[in-house]
């Protein structure tokens, strides 16, 4: 009968607790520190940043819990491993050295972005581009990953899937400073018919020393 009330309370109230918003479309039940819902947690049940190391500890939120798909980077709190994708058109690559590509946004005052891996794709398209193709992962001050050479991505004369990795030296870190893809030195040349794109994957944590 406790259960049952305090189910009732819930679904006339709404709760917070867990990292969970207060929009309801199954039952729930609290007992002792337990939290149970008939049915299966989607994106819109967790609240942005919910999900930490403490949440999942000792077993508290089960694979059934969850519904496929449904924990996103945004849902998972900072300091945990995220993932982006980004693309990036023709025209975006041919201005990577005085524009590069933003890949990461600026994350505010004493917190730093640490890149930890990426992937690309070049989907070719009628030509390369033929001068400038060295790309590399940065920050506004400093670069982070290996340099991909141009052969081997921008220059290529046929699609390409590269994975990046990050220095294996240590680098400066650079608080409230977005990710970047990049080129070294000067914009790759477009011969006047390079239509080819990126797909840019990125997984990056971040570190916050407020």
């Amino acid at each position: 009968m406790k259960k049952l009330l305090i189910g009732i309370i819930i679904l006339a109230l709404g709760i917070t607790a867990f990292g969970l918003d207060a929009k309801y479309d199954s039952f729930y039940t609290i007992w002792g520190d337990s939290l149970t819902k008939y049915g299966a947690f989607n994106t819109a049940d967790i609240n942005d940043s919910a999900i930490t190391s403490v949440k999942i500890a000792d077993a508290n939120v089960l694979t059934a819990d969850i519904a496929d798909a449904n924990v996103t980077s945004a849902k998972l709190v900072e300091t945990l491993v995220q993932y982006v994708t980004v693309d990036v058109n023709a025209a975006e690559i041919a201005a990577l050295n005085a524009s590069p590509k933003q890949l990461v946004a600026a994350q505010g005052t004493g917190k730093v972005i640490e890149f930890v891996s990426g992937a690309i794709y070049y989907d070719y398209v009628t030509a390369a581009f033929d001068t400038n193709g060295d790309a590399n992962i940065k920050t506004t001050t400093t670069i982070v990953s290996d340099t991909i050479p141009g052969a081997n991505l921008l220059e290529a004369t046929a699609d390409k899937y590269r994975i990046v990795q990050a220095l294996s030296a240590d680098v400066q870190g650079d608080p409230n400073e977005p990710l970047l893809l990049s080129v070294d030195t000067g914009d790759p040349n477009n011969p006047g018919t390079a239509a080819g794109t990126l797909k840019v994957k990125i997984a990056y944590r971040i570190h916050d020393f407020n």
